[in-house]
């Protein structure tokens, strides 16, 4: 029996401290799925699944909320924490008033803030790279649409392609399968989100061959095209209602 006890209280002490790490672990990745839902929603201005979304999102948020309270904060995350609280509330307001520009801007805020919360732990975090990846592109698509290529030199618009693509990249190293939280479609709808994926990946390609050949205009409308399949995509990876595209 004497030699039972240390054993015993060694279990006993490993319970102990893996129930306090998983009490004072706050996964936010079911908060970001609702926010990736709300995002692809506004995109294709999906009224009803938007406020399904935002709904499950402001839901999520309490109880996220509620577990941060029991946490002792730093001054940086308790400044992200009322961020967040203010974000909530100002997307709140632009999906209540139907204003697809303003809650595409409470969204870029609200990632901001989030992303404070999860700290410098998760690097290269799969949400972090869907955010950066669209900003990147959409420098792309501003530089392609620019009929006299005033903008940029030649070099530069060569240059914010190779950023996005190298963002996107680092995004296909990060397995959604390992995201479940976040990408709960991906269980589901494997396949689909895999021809989704290479769907993307053909017209990444062909837009370089269409940058090798120096004539931007010819790029333009596969800019639209690329920002279309990465909505598609992501909305299979979050199990967007029918990962169809609204009509």
């Amino acid at each position: 029996m004497s030699r039972l006890l240390p054993l015993l209280w060694l279990l006993v002490l490993t319970l102990s401290a893996t129930a306090c790490t998983e009490d004072f672990f706050v996964d936010l990745e079911p908060l970001e799925r609702e926010l990736l839902g709300v995002w692809v929603a506004a995109e294709r201005a999906d009224t009803a699944v938007l406020v399904d979304f935002h709904a499950a999102a402001q839901r999520q948020w309490q109880r996220t909320r509620q577990r941060f309270a029991g946490i002792t904060l730093s001054p940086a995350e308790r400044t992200a924490l009322r961020a967040t609280d203010l974000w909530m509330a100002g997307l709140d307001g632009a999906v209540r008033g139907q204003n697809l520009p303003r809650i595409r801007h409470q969204l870029r805020q609200l990632h901001a803030t989030v992303r404070e919360l999860r700290g410098p732990v998760a690097t290269d975090h799969p949400a972090d790279l869907l955010y950066t990846f669209h900003e990147e592109w959409g420098w792309v698509s501003e530089i392609s649409h620019d009929q006299m290529m005033c903008l940029v030199e030649w070099s530069e618009f060569e240059d914010a392609y190779r950023a996005a693509r190298s963002t996107w990249r680092r995004f296909e190293g990060v397995s959604p399968g390992y995201h479940r939280e976040l990408f709960p479609g991906y269980a589901t709808a494997a396949v689909e989100a895999e021809v989704s994926h290479t769907a993307l990946l053909r017209e990444l390609e062909e837009f370089e061959r269409r940058l090798a050949t120096g004539n931007h205009t010819l790029t333009t409308q596969l800019t639209e095209e690329v920002e279309r399949l990465f909505f598609d995509h992501l909305a299979l990876l979050i199990g967007y209602p029918s990962g169809e595209p609204a009509l």
